[in-house]
């Protein structure tokens, strides 16, 4: 796939929590904001064209609503991934 750079602008806060993520799930910064984007997308598109998108992805996206914050689900969801 052709890469193309991307500058963004992001609050300090949110980029060091990102940087620290990256360096826990061994997965560089931008392979991070291309995954993100490629969910966002796929959430947002028509039955049919991105599949059916998973209720946790769905939460995290904004899409479901749902008592817990974005960072509970994602908590629990590394848990899950990393403790099994």
């Amino acid at each position: 796939m052709e890469s193309i750079k991307l500058t963004l602008s992001i609050p300090k806060r949110v980029l060091a929590d990102a940087k620290a993520y990256s360096r826990l799930t061994h997965q560089p910064l931008s392979q991070l904001v291309s995954r993100y984007f490629s969910l966002l997308t796929a959430a947002k598109a028509p039955k049919g064209k991105g599949g059916r998108v998973s209720r946790k992805v769905q939460e995290l996206t904004g899409i479901a609503k749902t008592s817990k914050s974005t960072k509970d689900i994602l908590l629990e969801s590394l848990l899950e991934k990393y403790t099994k």
